[in-house]
């Protein structure tokens, strides 16, 4: 019975169920479900408070409720606006669910040519929420997100926009939905909530299938579109497979039709790949969820992404992503501060695609985000490095990043760093002094908030990065290139906010730079450098670093040639400009160093020593070095050099060689000569040009120098010169000017001003110096025998340009002075003489002493100095004037042979010191000599100017007799020596001149007296012989001949003892005694011609014609001797030397000769008185006082 029973049953079970498949199967026939179509659209449209209109619907049971809907729309209600169209739906429903459950469970969805139009107001409210989901409010989130920002709620990941975008959808998928398929529809979306003027988002050919492959527990999901925009189309493809989760039975109890819990829990696995997406579609929404730095860059119109990364996780637990993003056709342009707004930096070239691609590796658990092994490349800049967040929550998001750079280049990296994550002083620094080169950043890294990244110009968040950077090659320009420092190598160090350099290496300008050590503090608030280098350079290199602030007019002169400097450099001050300037500081070295200097002859060289330098100063500790023979040093301060007119406070000291000083400007001092040694000079000069002070110490102990022609030092004598003083601009300031000659001291003080006509104010005095010390120093004066002291106080007033018109007050003193000056034959001795000095005019009242051996007395004063006029006189007892003038005449010429020339311009005439001087005297000497000659009672009037010499008043007693003359001598004529001579001897004898005669004329004894008027010219005594004119009267009386030549050879030939037969005077052994000389001489161009010289004795008279050349001492004359004899005694033994005279009165007899040749050995031939001629006859007739008949001669 029970068996039938449970076999009855199962029958009706079955009946039932075959029932109902029949009845669902036919049911699409008897049942026409478009009779409810309104009834469906009602209800749809009620519960998703919208309008919806379906065109046609198709149903069919077979799998499961299958139901196609045509044409389908969706409308707001308020302005029927669409939301939602499409051509065909269709669905499979399950059967059993719906009957067991009364619950709609999906299988398969498929929607063709779907038009879907979403927004989302300013309240935050999707127009499509309300058809897939019963809410009327907008959720929690929402009003999160509209009230905080980007970042939603605590709790809540970095996703929560995601989750919160999907859970809007407000439609519950059911995990048994196994086929999703949306084709060939069109997606646009407009987003109030995030803009004003939002950005339209348009998707064309989207297209999604999901599915769920027969015994696997995980679905399969790809979807793909077009996204529309002005430039290219941009396509998105995701694939990938979704997990099935468990639902979370509380939250779905809350939220029993929020898809929230199934998104969350679903394992996600997918590939997401995007090609030329453009980044300013999307920029509403980074100007809203990020930083400005940041979402900028989606404001620009070529800013693009590929996408091409895979993902793996969940919601909930987390992902782990990895792929590449690539940046094309992008900058990195920030909003400045100025009034530019925006500033374009292009890449690089922009013919060029320019792009740059991430690689990363993304770990997404909880509250913490994990990126390992990112490789960020822009162009050729490649950043690797990880990073890592925590606690999503508002201002209190960690970040830690690692980063390191293989090689930045520097001009290139500057695009991408520029900004405001620096200040904007930094950024000029950082724009302009950095330069060249390269970097790699070994390490950079950052641990702080989010908002602190974000915000790195703040110097406490820049504070929390950290790094080790190598450099190579960099330039770093210091102060817009005053201080460039190239070609760096070695390390940085990013810490606490500076940047420290360590064990750097490269160049400072053309100086290698050997160690640089040092920071840059504050790095993006105030920038404070602090540098310290150490390197070495050649001089050459060198010189135009070391002399940079020195002015272009000193610094053309310096040409370095040799050498090496050190140095250690410090640089310290801020970076930014409208700061205090950079404070450098230099201490170097030199070793080696030549210099020359284009205004000084002499080379400086191996120049050795210290310096330091400063923006004020340069401090020159000690150098030493040589100047050719010479030593050197150098020590003291050059403050403001880099002014027109610094300040100078040196100390020079120099054992200086005095040849290597004439290279110095002593070769310019014309009247310097003869300086040899070594002189010891120690000079300091402080103040600036125009204005400063100069203290000197000059020893010349070991030199020897001549100065004009009054001064010459040998070595070794003490002399040393020491100056204070100050030189404005106008004025020199003597202080103190000593100068040391042995025991003697000179002190000058006063002032020099206005150098275009220099005005000297001085006084000058001395202490009472002995003699014996100055004389050593005068040219003029010699050294042995000198005695005595002198002393000198003056006080002068004058013009350097008119040294002679000088004003003169004070006194010079002289006592018991020896001295022999070197132009005066003779010393003085015991000299005792005051000098005044009054204005333009020196007074010697009175002053006496020894000249030679004569006592003299003399006064004197000077005046007019441009042009000196001394006016003296001068008392003798005795003196000397072939003393005075060595085998010189009282002219001062010598006596030389024929063929000697006087010059005028001779040395000892030029050199003297006498020649400027002009002299107007009086002297008188109570005896002395003169050419050997002896005086008395000498009186004469005195006049020379250096080119005149005269004498007159003349008057002179000697020999029985007087001397009266006159005359000068002028030497600088053109055409030579000038002299005139008018002279009177009266009564001397002439014995005394025979040393002045020539030879054959020294025999003659007698009373003399000479008149004679002689003047010449030329520029040689020979030549002024040539040009001797005037005349000479001689008479003689009372004396005798003794040997004279010319009468001996006439007595000779004649051999008048055997003719006359009566003895004549012996001229040998008797003489010849006369009555009378009586000569008149006519002197024409040298040539003495005489027509009546006579003389006259009782035994015979001698006549003489002819003339004498004084130019070349040779003789042309003819002699007549008459005895005094009666014709009868002669007639019988002459033969035929002469002519008998015959007349009335007594009878004459004369003899001729010719006298010729060498006036000291003529030759003396007897003439034929017929070859006498009639014009010599008649002179003879004259002469001898004869009748004409007599002297007639016989045909």
């Amino acid at each position: 019975m029970k068996r039938k029973t449970r076999i009855r049953f199962l029958l009706s079970i079955l009946f039932f169920l075959f029932f109902l498949a029949a009845l669902i199967n036919l049911a699409p026939i008897f049942l026409n479900i478009n009779n409810y179509k309104g009834l469906i659209e009602k209800r749809l449209s009620d519960y998703t408070r919208s309008s919806i209109s379906i065109g046609n619907i198709h149903f069919a049971i077979k799998n499961g409720i299958e139901l196609e809907l045509n044409n389908v729309s969706i409308k707001e209600r308020e302005n029927e606006l669409s939301i939602f169209s499409s051509k065909r739906i269709k669905t499979l429903i399950k059967i059993t669910p719906l009957i067991k459950q009364r619950t709609i469970v999906i299988r398969n969805l498929y929607i063709e040519g779907a038009d879907i139009s979403a927004s989302r107001d300013r309240e935050g409210y999707f127009n499509i929420s309300r058809i897939i989901s019963n809410y009327t409010t907008p959720p929690l989130e929402l009003k999160a997100e509209k009230e905080g920002g980007y970042v939603l709620e605590e709790k809540k990941s970095i996703f929560l926009l995601f989750k919160h975008f999907l859970s809007t959808l407000q439609f519950e998928f059911i995990p048994m939905l196994s086929d999703v398929r949306i084709i060939d529809s069109h997606l646009t979306f407009i987003d109030n909530f995030i803009s004003e003027k939002p950005n339209l988002i348009e998707f064309n050919k989207l297209n999604m299938i999901v599915e769920k492959p027969f015994f696997r527990k995980l679905m399969k999901f790809k979807a793909n579109g077009i996204l529309v925009n002005e430039y290219q189309p941009s396509t998105i493809e995701l694939t990938g497979t979704v997990k099935d989760a468990i639902r979370d039975i509380g939250y779905a109890e809350q939220h029993h039709n929020f898809i929230y819990l199934y998104l969350t829990n679903f394992n996600w696995g997918g590939h997401i790949k995007v090609n030329s997406l453009p980044l300013n579609r999307f920029s509403d929404y980074l100007k809203k969820y990020f930083p400005p730095e940041l979402s900028v860059i989606g404001s620009q119109q070529e800013g693009w992404l590929n996408i091409d990364t895979s993902i793996e996780g969940n919601l909930k637990n987390g992902f782990e992503s990895s792929g590449d993003i690539i940046f094309r056709a992008l900058d990195f342009s920030q909003y400045g501060s100025g009034d530019k707004g925006f500033r374009r930096e292009v890449l690089s070239d922009p013919t060029k695609p320019h792009q740059a691609s991430i690689k990363y590796m993304l770990n997404l658990k909880g509250d913490s985000l994990n990126f390992e092994n990112i490789q960020f490349k822009i162009e050729d800049l490649l950043i690797n490095g990880k990073c890592s967040m925590y606690g999503f929550k508002s201002d209190e998001t960690t970040i830690n990043i690692d980063l390191s750079i293989p090689r930045l280049d520097i001009d290139k990296g500057k695009r991408y760093l520029r900004g405001k994550i620096h200040s904007l002083g930094v950024s000029e620094f950082f724009e302009e002094g950095i330069r060249e080169g390269e970097l790699e950043v070994k390490s950079l890294k950052f641990s702080g908030k989010v908002k602190e990244l974000i915000n790195l110009s703040d110097p406490s968040n820049f504070k929390l990065l950290s790094g080790v950077i190598g450099v190579k090659d960099l330039s770093l320009d210091i102060n817009k290139g005053k201080y460039p420092l190239k070609r760096l190598n070695g390390l940085m160090t990013l810490k606490d906010g500076n940047l420290i350099f360590s064990d750097v290496s490269g160049n400072y300008e053309e100086c290698r730079i050997i160690n640089l050590n040092g920071s840059i503090s504050e790095l993006v608030s105030l920038p404070y450098l602090k540098l310290s280098i150490k390197g070495d350079a050649d001089i050459r290199k060198a010189k135009d670093t070391l002399l940079k602030h020195v002015p272009l007019q000193y610094k053309k002169n310096i040409d370095a040639k040799s050498g090496i400097i050190t140095a250690d450099i410090k640089i310290i001050g801020p970076l930014p400009k409208n700061t205090p300037p950079i404070h450098i500081e230099v201490d170097a070295e030199a070793k080696g160093l030549t210099i020359h200097h284009a205004q000084v002859k002499l080379p400086l060289e191996n120049v050795a020593g210290s310096l330091h330098f400063s923006p004020e100063e340069i401090l020159i500790k000690k150098l030493n070095g040589n100047m050719r023979d010479s030593k050197f040093s150098i020590k003291g301060v050059v403050k403001d050099f880099k002014s027109q007119n610094p300040l100078i406070d040196i100390n020079f000291y120099s054992r200086l060689n005095l040849s290597d000083a004439l290279s110095l400007g002593l070769d310019k001092m014309e009247k310097l000569s003869k300086a040899e040694g070594v002189s010891e000079i120690n000079l300091y000069l402080k103040g600036r040009k125009g204005n400063f002070s100069i203290s000197q110490t000059l020893d010349l102990t070991d030199a020897s120098y001549k100065y004009d022609v009054w001064l010459e030092k040998d070595k070794s004598y003490p002399n040393r010169i020491q100056f204070d003083g100050r030189i404005n601009s106008d004025t020199i300031n003597i202080d103190n000017l000593v100068i040391f000659l042995k025991t003697a001291r000179i002190n000058i003080n006063g002032k020099v001003n206005n150098y275009n006509n220099p005005k000297f104010i001085l006084s000058v005095s001395t202490n009472e110096m002995d003699i014996t010390d100055v004389v050593k120093f005068l040219t003029r004066a010699e050294d042995l025998g000198a005695s005595g002291i002198m002393s000198l106080q003056l006080n002068t007033v004058g013009y350097m340009k008119n040294i002679r018109d000088t004003k003169l007050k004070g006194r010079l003193s002289v006592k018991n002075a020896d001295f022999k000056l070197t132009y005066l034959p003779m010393p003085v001795n015991n000299l005792n003489a005051t000098a005044d000095f009054t204005g333009d005019r020196i007074f010697i009242s009175s002053a006496d002493g020894v000249f030679g051996d004569s006592t003299v007395r003399f006064s004197a004063s000077v005046k007019e100095f441009s042009n000196p006029i001394v006016e003296f006189v001068l008392n003798a007892s005795h003196f000397n004037f072939d003393k005075f003038f060595p085998s010189k005449d009282i002219t001062g010429q010598a006596f030389t042979s024929s063929k000697e020339e006087i010059s005028t311009e001779g040395k000892e005439k030029a050199e003297s010191p006498l020649r400027a001087i002009t002299w107007r005297g009086k002297m008188a000497l109570n005896k002395g000599k003169a050419m050997g000659i002896p005086f008395e009672n000498l009186l004469f009037n005195i006049y020379y100017n250096g080119e005149i010499l005269k004498v007159k008043n003349l008057l002179l007693s000697g020999f029985g007799g007087n001397y009266i003359a006159k005359g000068w001598l002028n030497w600088d004529k053109e055409e030579g020596t000038e002299i005139f001579l008018d002279n009177k001897i009266i009564n001397m004898n002439i014995e005394n001149l025979y040393e002045k005669l020539p030879v054959g004329f020294r025999d003659i004894h007698g009373s003399l007296n000479i008149n004679s008027n002689i003047s010449g010219k030329g520029k040689g005594l020979a030549e002024i012989k040539k040009t001797l004119n005037g005349n000479i009267h001689i008479e003689m009386h009372s004396g005798n001949i003794n040997r004279f030549h010319i009468l001996s050879k006439i007595f000779s030939l004649l051999n008048v003892y055997q003719i006359f037969k009566f003895k004549l005077p012996d001229l040998v052994t008797e003489g010849m005694p006369y009555n009378s000389i009586i000569a008149n001489f006519e002197i024409k161009n040298g040539i003495a011609e005489t027509e009546d010289l006579l003389i006259d004795s009782d035994s015979m008279r001698i006549t003489t014609v002819g003339e004498i050349d004084m130019r070349t001492k040779q003789m042309d004359m003819i002699v007549g001797v008459q005895p005094f004899q009666t014709v009868d005694k002669i007639i019988s033994s002459i033969p035929l030397a002469g002519r008998i005279l015959t007349g009335d009165k007594k009878a004459l007899i004369v003899f001729y000769y010719t006298v010729k040749g060498d006036m000291n050995d003529p030759e003396i031939t007897a003439v034929p008185f017929e070859s006498l001629g009639e014009g010599i006859l008649g002179v003879f007739k004259r002469l001898l006082s004869t009748p004409r008949e007599l002297l007639t001669p016989k045909k």
